[in-house]
């Protein structure tokens, strides 16, 4: 973005006079076909800025909050389709709430809950608060992927690889 600014002041400040300085030692018959030349090519960076400017803000990442982070998750069966997608959608879920992350296991039928601890100023950076020995799926703590439209996150399971989970839309409870 510094790149597109620096570009348009060097462009106001020298190319442009330049410009205007050359249609006037223009013959006539070539002034016209050169006025609409130089308006098109000044104000081309202006009409660049105006258009990638709102680009750049629909593509931006979001940073949840606290509240966008709490909440129940399940396998994404979009990053990995098919088959052991499908079957860990099935048996995996957990849910995070203020002080606690539970994880679902419906094949064993099994709930753990592990304290977490909120440690970021921005809300949405979290931690589990003990030591102690943790389920395959959340051995390491957690990796937060911001998207320009939500997140993910991604835990790396010793029995699957990489597991990815997203939260679980309100509508659909």
């Amino acid at each position: 973005m510094l790149f597109i600014l620096l570009w348009l002041f060097l462009w106001a400040l020298v190319i442009g006079p330049l410009l205007a300085v050359l249609h006037f030692f223009l013959s006539k018959e070539t002034r016209k076909w050169f006025r609409c030349t130089f308006i098109f090519l000044f104000l081309s960076p202006f009409l660049l800025i105006l258009i990638l400017f709102p680009v750049a803000l629909i593509f931006e990442p979001v940073s949840p909050d606290r509240g966008d982070i709490i909440g129940h998750y399940e396998i994404d069966r979009g990053q990995f389709p098919g088959p052991r997608a499908d079957w860990q959608h099935q048996i995996y879920s957990f849910e995070i709430d203020d002080q606690s992350l539970v994880l679902r296991d419906q094949r064993t039928e099994t709930i753990w809950t592990y304290p977490i601890e909120w440690f970021d100023a921005d809300g949405y950076h979290w931690r589990f608060s003990d030591d102690e020995a943790r389920h395959h799926m959340l051995r390491e703590g957690p990796t937060i992927v911001r998207e320009s439209f939500g997140h993910y996150y991604v835990f790396e399971s010793s029995l699957y690889g990489n597991v990815f989970f997203r939260k679980k839309p309100w509508w659909r409870f």
